[in-house]
């Protein structure tokens, strides 16, 4: 019962952890590129590839009988698994390798006296992670990309920003982590600053577009999903846990 309510990573899995666990150490490569206009800075763009090693990566394998840490479980584990999809799991080490790239630019587009300053801006990151001895690593980002026009008069700042990320496809097999399909978000946001007091009002997911965020995990709040150990036999892990619909926000800054 206790593995079954300790959901550590919201996935709808039971975990159980091992005294036995060695310190990660992680030895890393990166370097960063800035390329910019020399004369008027009116554009600059900079990547930065890295890679990562670690050795004794804390990740997780799955209860059976070859498993000591678990080895009580293991029938149990293997009886529930078919029927609903979720798994008990132990915390292990395992050398791991991580590579990707972040990369992000600006450019001035327009600048008029009476209309303001306009511009655009860009953030792109990817990461890839697999274990040494096979399979994916679990919750890595697939690409994701922002792009935004800025507009700025006077006191007013304002941005409209649109978010792109990827299907998540490279998943972790052990922890039977769930696909998600691309997606795309439209952003607006819009502020003034006046002295020492700024006014923030913005509104997030315009479009009211149902997606599925890569990391947000599974649907876990159904009352079926939230037992491993008394699953419905109609249920299987199979649902995502759906992203935020439109919402508004509003913030007011004091600064003394």
């Amino acid at each position: 019962m206790m593995m079954s309510m300790m959901g550590s990573y919201g996935d709808g899995n039971g975990y159980v952890g091992n005294i036995n666990l060695k310190e990660e150490t992680a030895h890393n490569i990166s370097f960063s590129a800035s390329f910019r206009d020399p004369e008027n800075n009116a554009w600059e763009v900079k990547a930065t590839p890295y890679f990562s090693y670690v050795e004794n990566f804390i990740d997780v394998d799955r209860c059976g009988t070859g498993n000591a840490n678990c080895s009580v479980s293991a029938a149990h584990s293997f009886t529930t698994q078919p029927t609903n999809g979720f798994y008990f799991l132990s915390m292990n080490n395992h050398d791991a390798r991580l590579w990707g790239m972040d990369l992000s630019g600006r450019a001035d587009l327009y600048q008029h006296r009476d209309f303001g300053q306009f511009a655009a801006r860009t953030i792109m990151s990817y990461v890839r992670g697999e274990r040494m001895d096979g399979g994916n690593l679990y919750h890595m980002m697939p690409f994701n990309a922002k792009l935004s026009l800025d507009h700025q008069l006077d006191g007013w700042k304002s941005a409209v920003e649109m978010q792109f990320v990827d299907s998540k496809t490279d998943v972790q097999a052990i922890r039977n982590e769930l696909t998600t399909p691309s997606y795309i978000l439209l952003n607006a946001k819009t502020g003034y600053q006046w002295k020492n007091m700024s006014v923030d009002v913005g509104v997030d997911n315009v479009l009211d577009k149902q997606y599925y965020h890569p990391l947000a995990g599974v649907y876990a709040g159904d009352h079926y999903a939230m037992s491993i150990s008394f699953p419905d036999p109609g249920f299987r892990n199979n649902r995502n846990l759906p992203g935020m619909g439109r919402s508004v926000f509003v913030g007011v800054t004091l600064t003394y």
